[in-house]
């Protein structure tokens, strides 16, 4: 799950949190925002669509935060985000996979955080191939709980900018790695280069076997900076990656 913490008593931003408002009353509050907020929490208020285009028209410049947990956003909406927002919080929506392929298209450049967890965002069964990149400066990504499955999980993969530094997939049923045929679904001689900066990869609650691991290790090129990747309560190093990764060579070869 997605906690973001607020900034400590030192920090002070200018801010507001706004829970269980009115349509009508968020509607007429949103035509006079305060000029110099820089984070905007809606949390629980049951956005819908049309709703949060109307708060995305009329969202102050100065707004850089944007968090709206838990409300009823599909993400099929019609305005662009703007270009001002680097925190983007919209977890535990309604947002599934078209939604999910829209709201990519519509994100800000400069995007430095972004979450979609607790979503219903099915890779399992929808066609990723065509998702959008990434934006560019995007440092990190939190994806947990929802459908991704083992596709959905290759072709995001694709889409990530080199800026990433964590990637949060947690229980997001990847797993399964090799089908009854014993071919596997990932491709271990030609493995996928992650990002240059990427720090930590967490994959817990995938149900993943030990073979799964070891495939899925072999698959991936980690870059050097890398810290750990997180799958329940085992933590693998860039050592432990590298040693895994020789055995699985060793055990391939033709």
């Amino acid at each position: 799950m997605f906690f973001y913490n607020p900034p400590g008593p030192d920090d002070k931003p200018e801010g507001i949190n706004l829970p269980n408002i009115s349509d009508d009353g968020l509607k007429v509050l949103s035509e006079s925002w305060p000029k110099n907020i820089k984070e905007l929490r809606l949390v629980g208020d049951k956005i819908n669509n049309e709703l949060f285009d109307f708060i995305l028209n009329n969202l102050p410049k100065s707004v850089e935060n944007l968090i709206l947990c838990n409300n009823n956003i599909d993400g099929i909406f019609y305005e662009k985000l703007p270009e001002n927002i680097r925190v983007l919080c919209i977890a535990g929506n309604h947002i599934a996979a078209d939604g999910f392929k829209r709201v990519i298209k519509k994100l800000p450049k400069d995007l430095d955080v972004l979450s979609f967890e607790l979503n219903l965002i099915d890779g399992k069964n929808e066609r990723f191939e065509d998702l959008d990149l990434f934006p560019k400066k995007l440092s990190r990504l939190f994806l947990s709980d929802n459908t991704i499955g083992i596709n959905g999980f290759k072709n995001i993969l694709k889409k990530l900018p080199n800026s990433l530094e964590i990637l949060r997939l947690n229980r997001n049923d990847i797993n399964n790695l090799m089908n009854s045929t014993n071919n596997l679904k990932l491709d271990i001689r030609n493995p996928q280069k992650l990002p240059d900066s990427l720090k930590e990869l967490h994959l817990s609650g995938n149900d993943m076997s030990k073979e799964d691991i070891a495939i899925l290790i072999s698959s991936l090129i980690f870059p050097e900076n890398f810290n750990k990747l997180v799958i329940d309560n085992h933590i693998f190093n860039y050592g432990d990656i590298l040693g895994c990764q020789l055995d699985m060579a060793l055990a391939f070869k033709d």
